[in-house]
């Protein structure tokens, strides 16, 4: 990967896609300790030097921030992003670069956290310029008296046409542009690319 130009990888464990978290990857990867542990290192290993990083939730059914976060920091990765909610995260639309706020619930949920970020020696909040990472930010920052700042480099990719939608919607869109699909959830996710725009800034 480094050879291809790419200056990082970063680990998903905080997608909260039901059929994913059945499966244990993504958000069903917290607090599986060992495997998580297991994954991070043969990461670290492939990637030869490349810096590697993870993104994940405050939690699925509790928010377990302080003891999730302590130990992928002293897992000695190259950063940490934590997702808050947004109104479209609850109710299950796909977001891309779509400008929208964290919900009342990620609110209270990024306060709640901040009594277990405290012991974590955080020295640094760093954001998306989009308001639902800005948002967050300006919770923890100023309660962690540490600085903040964005970088347009942390946008989330464009979706395209599907941006808003959910998956049940997403399905017959691509259903109506390609035809029948053999697994017409799988290939909804596949088709999706063909709209991705990875260079948001």
């Amino acid at each position: 990967m480094a050879k291809l130009g790419f200056d990082g990888i970063d680990i998903n464990m905080g997608c909260p896609v039901r059929e994913v978290i059945k499966k244990g990857a993504g958000a069903g990867m917290i607090g599986n300790f060992d495997l998580t542990h297991q994954i991070i290192e043969a990461v670290k290993r492939g990637a030869k030097g490349i810096p590697v990083s993870v993104k994940t939730r405050l939690g699925i059914n509790e928010n377990v921030a302080g003891k999730w976060a302590t130990f992928l920091l002293n897992e000695n990765i190259a950063a940490l992003t934590i997702h808050a909610r947004t109104p479209w995260n609850i109710a299950g639309k796909l977001q891309g670069s779509t400008d929208i706020d964290i919900a009342p619930e990620g609110e209270k949920a990024t306060r709640d956290s901040i009594p277990l970020l405290r012991p974590l020696n955080i020295t640094h909040v760093i954001t998306s310029n989009l308001k639902r990472a800005v948002s967050t930010g300006e919770i923890i920052a100023p309660a962690l008296n540490v600085p903040i700042r964005s970088d347009i480099r942390l946008n989330e990719c464009r979706f395209g046409s599907i941006e808003g939608m959910t998956m049940g919607e997403a399905t017959p869109y691509y259903r109506s542009i390609h035809g029948p699909a053999k697994d017409e959830r799988a290939d909804c996710w596949h088709l999706s690319y063909t709209e991705y725009d990875f260079h948001p800034f």
